[in-house]
């Protein structure tokens, strides 16, 4: 829902909702990789934390109780659409109306 709230403000506020709104079409493959490459990164640093920290052991087993169990393309299509449709209501609508 707050994925689709961006979309038709950003697309209000601009007079448009097309395609080339949210990307270059000729740099795409520069995002993606960026977008892969600090993924990759967390998931490594999380890897280094959560071995350490007892803390991080806590915060993951509270997380399994919430959540229930979660298949693998369950848990990386809720973070995928969570995180996009946050950062496309914050940065792509509110960020740039209100500055």
């Amino acid at each position: 829902m707050l994925g689709v709230a961006a979309v038709l403000w950003i697309g209000l506020r601009q007079g448009r909702i097309e395609g080339s709104l949210f990307f270059d079409p000729r740099r795409w493959w520069i995002d993606a990789g960026l977008g892969v490459g600090c993924g990759l990164a967390l998931l490594g640093l999380w890897e280094i934390v959560g071995r350490r920290l007892d803390a991080a052991r806590r915060f993951e087993a509270l997380l399994r109780g919430v959540l229930g169990s979660l298949d693998a393309s369950q848990a990386v299509g809720l973070a995928l659409l969570s995180g996009f449709a946050e950062e496309l209501f914050f940065r792509g609508a509110v960020q740039g109306a209100w500055g």
